[in-house]
């Protein structure tokens, strides 16, 4: 156990093996938050980009995943093996399953991508140390 001095301003050092121990680097943000009994809690903050694609990056996205015809013929046989295999072992659990073809149509069109960490703020690169 490590023991540490709070300053003047409230400011408290971690000792670096308990960093190295976590591995937290220098300039990593992290959450305070304090617990009933009250005890201090610090916790790594994970930062996600955000991308918000548009219309047009989506088409791009449905075109760079769509198969050539000899694609799809290729990987019809094993699809439809695939296929057979679940409804075989759905069956034999008495589920009921919907054909492949009526599943694909009925499913709904998936929103846009999104992806928000919580507590997440954009952070700026390091500055590049200059000689």
């Amino acid at each position: 156990m490590n023991l540490i001095k709070l300053g003047k301003k409230g400011q408290v050092s971690i000792p670096q093996g308990v960093l190295r121990q976590l591995g937290i680097a220098p300039d990593t943000p992290l959450l305070v938050e304090t617990t009933d009994d009250g005890a201090i809690v610090l916790r790594q903050v994970s930062v996600h980009p955000i991308e918000i694609y548009s219309d047009e990056r989506l088409a791009e996205f449905a075109r760079e995943d769509t198969m050539t015809p000899a694609q799809a013929a290729r990987v019809k046989p094993l699809l439809d093996r695939f296929n057979a295999m679940l409804l075989a072992r759905s069956a034999g659990k008495g589920l009921r399953v919907a054909e492949p073809a009526a599943a694909s149509k009925a499913l709904p069109a998936l929103p846009k991508r999104r992806s928000v960490a919580k507590h997440s703020k954009p952070v700026k690169p390091p500055a590049k140390a200059s000689r």
